[in-house]
């Protein structure tokens, strides 16, 4: 009767006040987890990401590491990104993407937040590795091929020239006028 109780209570909950009552109510239920992200996801969507953050945090807390709690963490660590603490937003991906029980979509997606990163500070060895990463984690999946759209933004560097190598090769073909 209770979790009847709860779930109704969830459903009948449809503004941002009635969903905060809700979740003071209900503080370590798994409906105030999904309210909770709830919330988070409206914060993103408004750019307040902060907030977001908060949000996604108190949700992964009372989630877990189910799927949702899991797409709690990475959404706390996407919004750390887009509030401008990159470096605490890969810390946070990074733990994501090594961890072998997070559902192959977070994980991918983590990845891709990863060497999306890296692309962008143009550190091009690690976008790689991390692109063949995603590949291996979910290779039919979307986060695989919007990778391999990513790994045509990394210049393609030229090999290098062997150590010691310093002559000038000529052409094996000479064209000579004719008198």
């Amino acid at each position: 009767q209770r979790e009847k109780a709860v779930a109704a209570d969830y459903a009948a909950a449809t503004t941002d006040a009635q969903i905060k009552a809700f979740i003071a109510a209900n503080a370590s239920h798994p409906l105030a987890g999904i309210a909770e992200l709830r919330l988070a996801d409206a914060a993103y969507e408004a750019a307040k990401y902060a907030d977001a953050q908060t949000g996604y945090t108190k949700a992964a807390a009372i989630l877990g590491n189910t799927a949702f709690g899991q797409r709690a963490r990475l959404g706390a660590a996407v919004s750390l990104i887009m509030a401008g603490k990159t470096a605490d937003g890969e810390a946070a991906l990074k733990p994501l993407v090594a961890d072998l029980a997070v559902a192959k979509g977070i994980r991918a997606e983590a990845a891709y937040q990863l060497a999306s990163l890296a692309v962008d500070a143009g550190r091009n060895d690690d976008a790689t590795k991390l692109i063949t990463q995603i590949a291996s984690i979910d290779p039919a999946g979307q986060w695989a091929q919007r990778a391999m759209m990513l790994q045509s933004r990394i210049p393609v560097s030229a090999p290098a020239a062997p150590a010691g190598d310093t002559k000038t090769v000529s052409p094996a073909v000479n064209f000579k006028a004719t008198p």
